[in-house]
Formats: structure tokens, sequence, C-alpha cells
């Protein structure tokens, strides 16, 4: 995804929406966001977002004032959702009886397929003080990397780590840290057997 969108987005759904949701008497826990450039350094820094093993730690954890907000369809989230998650379509989640559900501290967690619905609220929310982040890659990549495993890496330990995430998350049997089962022993090759044939005894 093109950081450089990200500002101009800001900047603008704060001039449209800022008057109407500073009416709502939301908290302020961060500083609300001041400037263009103040939005480019979030998202140069990654302050804007999470990534999925730290999510799904946290949810392990059961970190306090966590909320994980899904903002796709009712439809879409009744098909697959991280568990844990609440259904907050974008709309009624920027609309004044959304703003309301919010808890007053902790952690936003945004969610959306791919991640671009999820930016739009957080620009809305993070404009507003919310410590609000966006799930890296949306469901999509969460499903990837702890539901199937593919991180990219070799590392061992890391598929270790994602197996006991993935095994908790889903009501599985592992404790966290556990190892993935061992992949199964390859087949021995088949032994063929050979008759030899008796030689007939007695004369020519």
């Amino acid at each position: 995804m093109n950081d450089s969108w990200w500002p101009k987005l800001g900047a603008a759904l704060l001039l449209v929406l800022a008057g109407a949701l500073a009416l709502t008497g939301t908290p302020r826990q961060l500083a609300p966001v001041a400037s263009v450039e103040e939005w480019g350094e979030l998202v140069a820094s990654g302050e804007d977002r999470v990534d999925p093993l730290t999510l799904s730690e946290w949810l392990v954890e059961d970190k306090p004032g966590l909320m994980v907000i899904d903002v796709r369809s009712p439809q879409q989230f009744a098909r697959w959702a991280i568990p844990g998650s609440v259904n907050l379509p974008l709309e009624e989640l920027l609309s004044a009886d959304g703003l309301d559900q919010l808890p007053k501290s902790g952690t936003l967690v945004l969610v959306c397929g791919d991640g671009s619905r999820a930016s739009e609220a957080w620009v809305v929310l993070r404009g507003l003080g919310y410590d609000a982040l966006t799930l890296e890659g949306g469901a999509q990549r969460f499903v990837e990397v702890v539901l199937e495993g593919k991180t990219g890496s070799a590392d061992p330990d890391l598929a270790m780590k994602v197996f006991a995430l993935r095994e908790h998350l889903l009501g599985g049997s592992a404790a966290l840290g556990a190892a993935p089962p061992p992949a199964p022993a390859p087949a021995a090759p088949a032994v063929k057997k050979t008759h030899r044939k008796k030689k007939k005894s007695g004369g020519c």
C-alpha cells in the first residue's frame, strides 16, 4: 500500500468530519494530530499499525483495554472474523452512536479485509485523540501469518510460536510455546519381493 496518500486522506477526512465528531464528547487519550506532516511521521514510523503476531499475543495475554474492531460488513464478519473482535461497520463506527460504543481508554485495533477501510477509520479516530491502530495487511494477512503460518521465515522458534498462538486462539489443546506437530516421516520405499524358481532335481 502506498503510504503517500495517508496525509492527504487524513487532512481531507478531518476537515469534513472533525466538527461533527468533536461534538460527541469523545475522549482524547492522545494529542490530536495537528498537521499533515505529523500524519506522515506517524505512518513512516509505523506508529499507525500493529502486525498480526503482536495482535495475536495481545489477544492471548488479554491485553488490558484492547478492543479489536472489524469495520467490514456484517455479512463479511459472519463468514470469518478474528476471535474476540467486534463488528462495527465503517459508517456505523464513525457515527455518534458508534463512537459512544468505544471505551474511554485503551487501545483500538481496526481491521478490514486488506487494511484500506481500517485506515480510513484510523485517520478519524487518531485525529480525535484515540489510541487507535490498524492491523497491518488486514484480516487477509492475519489468516496468512497466524492461521496458515506463512511468516516468510524458516526459524523453528517462530514456527512454534505461531502454532501455539493459533491453537490458543482457535481453542486447540496446545499450550503457549508448544512445538508444532512434527512433519510425518517420509514413507519407506516398498521392498519388491522377487521369487526365485526352484531348480528341478534329477537328470537331464
